[in-house]
């Protein structure tokens, strides 16, 4: 997966995801081995953290990932699918991929486009997974992007069987890096939302957003009562039906925090 020497920095990175200095030790192999380009984004995201309003930094960090991104992301687990959004439309686009969808009068052309942003990248590393339709691949690597990946936020979107996918993820330890986890265009139920509410992988989330259209009050009282998700700086429930009762002892416990 990984090009020869890249996994001890990688792993060391992920280990220790609020610490710059294994990132710059990685920083400085690359310099050594032939990738110094990669070296300067990793070391002018760094400066970008601690010194955001730098526009000359940020432009230069915009230019290297423009150009490099595709090379970089290869050597992650599962590559451009989990590291980019896709985005489909009906005509072709700067990096699009042609691919032909069928309907009842026969083929059309279709196009798929996706481009890292600078917004899912986080000192030097991609920040963001987005998990699009099947949650296949991204459960196939799960391990891996925990091991390798400093990863911070995951964008669940449109997804196929969205209530299995958090099941799962609330058990798998890669949920405990996860500082945001936002799902879009889909519902989970109850099930589902009590198994991410009681998991103590969830104690390290500060933004939960979700649509809650399709939970009952028992998914309402299990977030409220939830002895994992004390962090929280915002939660979303967007949608909801919850009782009068459950609302307020929500907004009980969370305060100007949440949204239901």
């Amino acid at each position: 997966m990984h090009p020869l020497g890249h996994e001890p920095f990688l792993r060391a990175i992920s280990e220790a995801p609020d610490d710059d200095a294994p990132r710059l030790v990685f920083a400085d192999w690359l310099d050594e081995n032939s990738e110094p380009e990669r070296a300067e984004f990793i070391r002018l995201q760094v400066r970008l953290a601690r010194a955001p309003q730098e526009i000359a930094i940020e432009q230069r960090c915009e230019e290297l990932l423009r150009a490099n991104w595709p090379k970089w992301v290869i050597t992650l687990p599962g590559t451009a699918a989990l590291w980019t959004e896709f985005t489909v439309s009906n005509r072709p686009t700067p990096g699009a991929t042609r691919f032909e969808v069928g309907n009842e009068d026969g083929l059309f052309d279709t196009w798929i486009y996706c481009q890292s942003e600078l917004k899912d990248w986080e000192r030097g590393f991609p920040a963001s997974v987005y998990v699009q339709g099947s949650s296949d691949l991204f459960l196939n690597y799960v391990n891996t992007i925990h091991e390798f990946v400093p990863v911070r936020r995951l964008r669940l979107m449109n997804l196929d069987d969205p209530d299995s996918l958090i099941c799962t993820l609330a058990g798998v330890p890669l949920l405990q890096r996860v500082r945001d986890l936002m799902l879009r265009g889909v519902s989970i139920a109850d099930d589902a939302a009590v198994a991410l509410a009681n998991s103590p992988f969830a104690s390290g989330l500060r933004l939960v957003s979700m649509i809650a259209d399709h939970m009952s009050d028992r998914a309402g009282r299990a977030f409220a009562e939830s002895p994992y998700l004390g962090g929280l700086e915002s939660l979303h429930l967007l949608r909801n039906h919850f009782a009068g009762s459950v609302r307020s002892q929500l907004r009980s416990r969370f305060g100007f925090r949440v949204q239901c």
